[in-house]
C-alpha cells in the first residue's frame, strides 16, 4: 500500500496532470492516467476502480467511463485481483500499458498523423488552385517544404527514441537477471 496522502504524491499527481493536457481527454481521464501514472512509479502496482474514485473524487460511473476512454486508446490494461479470496467475481485492477514511454510514443503518432494530414490538404489545394495565382503557390510551396522537413525531423526523433528505449529494456533485462 502506499502513501497516497504525502505531499510528494500528490505533487506527482499534479505534475503528471499538467504535462497530459496535450493528449486532449476529458479533464476525468487525464486526471485518472495522471494518478495511474503516478502509481506506476510510485509503487508499480494496479489500483481499483474504488481507489481512483477516492484518489480523484469522481463517482465510480465517471471513472468507469473514462477507464474506456482509456482502454480504447491503449493506454491502460486490467489485470483481475488474484488477492480477493471467496466467492464473486473478483476486482478488477487498471495500470499503465507501457508508462510514460506508451504516452511519448502515442504523441509522437499523432503529431505524425496531424502532418500528414496537414501535407495531404496542402498537395490538394495545390492541384486545384490556378497555377497562376504566384503568391499561393509560393505559400503553399513553402508550407510544404517545411512541413516535410518537420516530418523528417519527427521521423529522425522517433527512430532516436525507439533506439534509446530499445536500449533501456535490455538493460532493464539485464538487471532482472
Amino acid at each position: 500500500m502506499t502513501d497516497r496522502d504525502s505531499l510528494s504524491y500528490i505533487k506527482l499527481v499534479r505534475i503528471c496532470k499538467k504535462h497530459l493536457q496535450w493528449v486532449g481527454l476529458s479533464e476525468a481521464a487525464r486526471d485518472i492516467l495522471a494518478v495511474l501514472l503516478t502509481e506506476n512509479y510510485w509503487s508499480g502496482d494496479p489500483i481499483s476502480p474504488e481507489e481512483l474514485s477516492s484518489i480523484t473524487g469522481y463517482s465510480r460511473g465517471s471513472i468507469s467511463v473514462a477507464i474506456s476512454q482509456l482502454r480504447s486508446l491503449g493506454f491502460i490494461e486490467s489485470r483481475v485481483d488474484m488477492r480477493q479470496e471467496g466467492r464473486g467475481r473478483r476486482p478488477t485492477l487498471y495500470t499503465l500499458s507501457e508508462g510514460l514511454s506508451g504516452l511519448i510514443m502515442f504523441g509522437i503518432r499523432r503529431l505524425n498523423i496531424e502532418l500528414e494530414g496537414m501535407l495531404t490538404e496542402i498537395m490538394t489545394m495545390k492541384a486545384m488552385i490556378d497555377s497562376q495565382d504566384e503568391v499561393a503557390v509560393n505559400a503553399l510551396t513553402a508550407m510544404e517544404r517545411e512541413a516535410n522537413s518537420n516530418a523528417d525531423r519527427l521521423r529522425e526523433f522517433t527512430r532516436r527514441i525507439l533506439s534509446a528505449k530499445a536500449l533501456l529494456d535490455a538493460d532493464q533485462s539485464l538487471i532482472r537477471e
